[in-house]
Formats: C-alpha cells, sequence, structure tokens
C-alpha cells in the first residue's frame, strides 16, 4: 500500500512536469534572433539635419540633405549644367541648384514668358541637366520671375562660397512652395 502511495505521487509529479512543459520539439534554440527581422518602422525624425538642429520636417524624401550631422551641405550649382540648358533655343538664361538627386532650374524663355513651362520645355530642359549631371534623378524647372531672382542670389552665394546654414532652409522652403510635388 505505501508503494502503491509512493508510485502514485512520483507518477502524478511527473505527469505534472511533463503537462506543464512547452512543445519544442520542432524549435533549435540556436536558431532564435540571429537577424533583425525590419518590420516596416520609419522613424526618420529626431535625427540632426545638416545644420544639427533637430529635423523635425522629415517628409522631403532626403530633398534637401542626407540627416547625417556631418556639416556639409549636399546644395551645389551646377555650371556645367546651366551651360547645356543655355544652349536650348527657347531658354534665354538658366540657374542650376543641385540637392542630392534633385536639379531646381530657373529658366528665363526667349519668349520672355513667365509661370508656366510647357511640358516640351521641360522634357528638354530635364534631358539637358540629366545629360551633364549623372545622378540626377528629378528635374524641376520654372520660369517664376521670384524663383529666377531667387535662383541666380543662391548661385552667386554657392559659388563665393558663402555659408549655407540659413540659405538651406531658405532654398528648401521656396522650392516646396515653388513646386509642392516635388518627391
Amino acid at each position: 500500500m505505501k508503494n502503491l502511495k509512493r508510485f502514485m505521487i512520483v507518477l502524478t509529479g511527473l505527469f505534472l512536469m511533463a503537462g506543464c512543459g512547452m512543445a519544442n520539439g520542432g524549435n533549435d534554440a540556436s536558431d532564435n534572433n540571429l537577424q533583425p527581422e525590419n518590420v516596416g518602422y520609419n522613424n526618420g525624425n529626431n535625427t540632426n539635419d545638416m545644420n544639427g538642429r533637430n529635423n523635425g520636417n522629415n517628409g522631403n524624401n532626403g530633398m534637401f540633405g542626407d540627416n547625417m550631422n556631418n556639416g556639409e551641405g549636399r546644395m551645389k550649382s551646377s555650371e556645367k549644367a546651366a551651360e547645356k540648358v543655355n544652349e536650348l533655343k527657347e531658354v534665354k538664361q538658366a540657374n542650376v541648384i543641385m540637392t542630392e538627386n534633385n536639379a531646381f532650374v530657373a529658366v528665363m524663355l526667349e519668349d520672355n514668358s513667365e509661370g508656366e513651362v510647357t511640358k516640351d520645355i521641360e522634357k528638354k530642359v530635364a534631358k539637358a541637366v540629366k545629360d551633364s549631371e549623372q545622378n540626377i534623378e528629378n528635374v524641376y524647372v520654372s520660369s517664376n520671375p521670384d524663383f529666377v531672382e531667387r535662383m541666380r542670389g543662391y548661385g552667386d552665394d554657392l559659388q563665393n562660397g558663402e555659408p549655407v546654414e540659413g540659405l538651406f532652409e531658405e532654398f528648401g522652403e521656396m522650392t516646396r512652395r515653388i513646386f509642392p510635388n516635388a518627391r
């Protein structure tokens, strides 16, 4: 009777231990957490922009900087692209400023028209810019008089080595206003 009682207690204990354990037969512990999984979070905010300030507006898809605190603006004037655009018969004068893989082109047209640039001229300008600058993916063209004047000033500042701190923000604000659908 005592042996039967001991046997039942041991058997009950074994059932309890087996019942509380998990079925891990197919799970090899060495396979756990080897590589991090991308869950699709894009937490680009709160990284430093070129000017060392907190970058609250990261919705520009990298158009105005690389969000690295390296002190180097990715904004430059392109004489080579401007000369290529100036060769077009429809264009009297052009200024080209590049940011990363984007080019912003201010054109004065031969017929002195202001405002909207025709799709045909826009395509010709885009081709001229892309032919002269290899990394350009997007070209934005305008003959808006305010844009033309400001681009001339920005180009002069960049060529003269002026600091880009305030210029970078002002340029970004202006291009978002002139080209609201810019990528």
